[in-house]
Protein backbone atom coordinates (compact mmCIF):
# COMPACT_ATOMS: atom_id res chain seq x y z
CA UNK A 1 0.00 0.00 0.00
CA UNK A 2 2.57 2.37 1.02
CA UNK A 3 4.49 2.09 -2.34
CA UNK A 4 1.15 2.68 -4.20
CA UNK A 5 0.05 5.56 -2.51
CA UNK A 6 3.81 7.07 -3.43
CA UNK A 7 3.75 6.33 -6.80
CA UNK A 8 0.24 8.18 -7.29
CA UNK A 9 1.40 10.70 -4.68
CA UNK A 10 4.70 11.38 -7.51
CA UNK A 11 2.51 11.82 -10.43
CA UNK A 12 -0.32 13.83 -9.11
CA UNK A 13 2.20 15.96 -7.85
CA UNK A 14 3.25 16.87 -12.05
CA UNK A 15 -0.47 16.91 -12.26
CA UNK A 16 -0.49 19.84 -9.46
CA UNK A 17 2.70 21.44 -11.36
CA UNK A 18 1.08 21.21 -14.78
CA UNK A 19 -2.33 22.84 -13.65
CA UNK A 20 -0.58 25.59 -11.73
CA UNK A 21 1.56 26.55 -14.61
CA UNK A 22 -1.89 26.44 -17.11
CA UNK A 23 -3.53 28.56 -14.21
CA UNK A 24 -0.67 31.30 -13.81
CA UNK A 25 -0.16 31.55 -17.25
CA UNK A 26 -4.04 31.91 -17.92
CA UNK A 27 -4.52 34.28 -15.50
CA UNK A 28 -1.84 36.86 -16.54
CA UNK A 29 -2.40 36.70 -19.84
CA UNK A 30 -6.42 37.35 -19.18
CA UNK A 31 -5.43 40.35 -17.09
CA UNK A 32 -2.82 41.69 -19.48
CA UNK A 33 -5.59 41.28 -22.65
CA UNK A 34 -8.56 43.04 -19.91
CA UNK A 35 -10.85 39.67 -20.63
CA UNK A 36 -13.63 38.87 -18.55
CA UNK A 37 -12.93 36.01 -16.07
CA UNK A 38 -15.16 32.78 -18.06
CA UNK A 39 -15.85 29.52 -17.24
CA UNK A 40 -12.38 28.07 -18.52
CA UNK A 41 -10.69 30.48 -15.74
CA UNK A 42 -12.46 29.11 -13.00
CA UNK A 43 -12.54 25.68 -13.87
CA UNK A 44 -9.01 25.48 -14.16
CA UNK A 45 -8.92 27.51 -10.99
CA UNK A 46 -10.85 24.72 -9.07
CA UNK A 47 -8.82 21.82 -11.36
CA UNK A 48 -5.67 22.99 -9.09
CA UNK A 49 -7.12 23.41 -5.96
CA UNK A 50 -8.62 19.99 -6.43
CA UNK A 51 -5.65 18.83 -7.26
CA UNK A 52 -3.80 19.84 -4.24
CA UNK A 53 -6.66 18.69 -1.78
CA UNK A 54 -6.00 15.47 -3.08
CA UNK A 55 -2.03 15.77 -2.76
CA UNK A 56 -2.56 16.59 0.96
CA UNK A 57 -4.95 14.24 1.59
CA UNK A 58 -2.25 11.26 0.21
CA UNK A 59 0.56 13.18 2.10
CA UNK A 60 -1.61 13.13 5.26
CA UNK A 61 -2.10 9.43 4.68
CA UNK A 62 1.78 8.62 3.99
CA UNK A 63 2.81 10.82 7.09
CA UNK A 64 0.43 9.68 9.47
CA UNK A 65 -0.23 5.73 8.44
CA UNK A 66 2.31 4.14 5.97
CA UNK A 67 5.76 5.97 6.14
CA UNK A 68 8.26 4.57 8.48
CA UNK A 69 10.54 7.70 8.04
CA UNK A 70 7.67 9.72 10.23
CA UNK A 71 7.58 7.25 12.82
CA UNK A 72 11.37 8.39 14.42
CA UNK A 73 10.92 10.74 17.45
CA UNK A 74 10.62 14.42 16.40
CA UNK A 75 13.88 14.84 18.42
CA UNK A 76 15.84 12.64 16.39
CA UNK A 77 14.96 13.77 13.11
CA UNK A 78 15.61 17.77 13.82
CA UNK A 79 19.36 16.32 14.29
CA UNK A 80 19.43 14.84 10.68
CA UNK A 81 19.03 16.64 7.72
CA UNK A 82 16.77 13.93 5.25
CA UNK A 83 15.12 12.81 8.35
CA UNK A 84 14.13 16.25 9.06
CA UNK A 85 13.16 17.65 5.44
CA UNK A 86 10.42 14.78 5.62
CA UNK A 87 9.41 15.40 9.04
CA UNK A 88 8.81 18.78 8.77
CA UNK A 89 10.39 20.65 5.98
CA UNK A 90 8.13 18.96 3.18
CA UNK A 91 5.19 18.75 5.14
CA UNK A 92 5.21 22.67 5.70
CA UNK A 93 5.77 23.92 2.95
CA UNK A 94 3.63 21.84 1.41
CA UNK A 95 0.42 22.63 3.47
CA UNK A 96 1.40 26.48 2.74
CA UNK A 97 1.43 25.55 -0.81
CA UNK A 98 -2.37 23.95 -0.08
CA UNK A 99 -3.52 27.07 1.90
CA UNK A 100 -1.84 29.18 -1.16
CA UNK A 101 -4.01 27.05 -3.41
CA UNK A 102 -7.09 28.15 -1.42
CA UNK A 103 -5.98 31.88 -0.91
CA UNK A 104 -6.03 32.43 -4.71
CA UNK A 105 -9.53 31.04 -4.84
CA UNK A 106 -10.64 33.03 -1.68
CA UNK A 107 -9.01 36.64 -3.08
CA UNK A 108 -9.97 36.21 -6.22
CA UNK A 109 -13.68 35.46 -5.53
CA UNK A 110 -13.62 39.07 -3.61
CA UNK A 111 -11.66 40.87 -6.33
CA UNK A 112 -14.06 43.87 -7.31
CA UNK A 113 -13.42 43.62 -11.03
CA UNK A 114 -12.22 41.26 -13.58
CA UNK A 115 -8.71 42.31 -13.69
CA UNK A 116 -8.09 42.11 -10.41
CA UNK A 117 -9.40 38.17 -9.82
CA UNK A 118 -7.53 37.26 -12.74
CA UNK A 119 -3.98 39.65 -11.23
CA UNK A 120 -5.03 37.80 -7.46
CA UNK A 121 -5.50 34.31 -9.11
CA UNK A 122 -1.99 33.97 -10.75
CA UNK A 123 -0.52 35.67 -8.35
CA UNK A 124 -1.74 33.27 -5.58
CA UNK A 125 -0.84 30.26 -7.88
CA UNK A 126 2.37 31.29 -8.13
CA UNK A 127 3.53 31.17 -4.89
CA UNK A 128 2.01 28.00 -4.04
CA UNK A 129 3.70 26.87 -7.17
CA UNK A 130 6.92 28.31 -5.45
CA UNK A 131 6.23 26.61 -2.56
CA UNK A 132 5.25 23.23 -3.73
CA UNK A 133 8.84 23.14 -5.92
CA UNK A 134 11.03 24.17 -2.92
CA UNK A 135 9.43 21.19 -1.01
CA UNK A 136 9.80 18.68 -3.83
CA UNK A 137 12.23 16.19 -2.85
CA UNK A 138 14.02 16.52 -6.60
CA UNK A 139 16.62 13.77 -7.37
CA UNK A 140 20.35 16.10 -6.81
CA UNK A 141 19.46 16.72 -3.40
CA UNK A 142 20.47 13.90 -0.10
CA UNK A 143 16.80 13.62 0.72
CA UNK A 144 15.91 13.08 -3.47
CA UNK A 145 13.86 11.12 -5.06
CA UNK A 146 12.98 10.35 -8.82
CA UNK A 147 11.06 12.28 -10.65
CA UNK A 148 8.49 10.22 -11.76
CA UNK A 149 7.99 6.44 -9.68
CA UNK A 150 7.15 3.81 -11.87
CA UNK A 151 5.47 0.25 -10.34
Amino acid sequence: MHAALLMLHSWLRWIAVALACVVIVQSFRAASQKRAHGAMDARAGLFFMISMDVQFLLGLLLYFVFSPMTRIPMRLAMHHRVLRFWAVEHVSLMVLAVVFAHVARVRARRASNDTVRHRRTGTWVLVSLIAMLAAMPWPFLAYGRPLLRTP
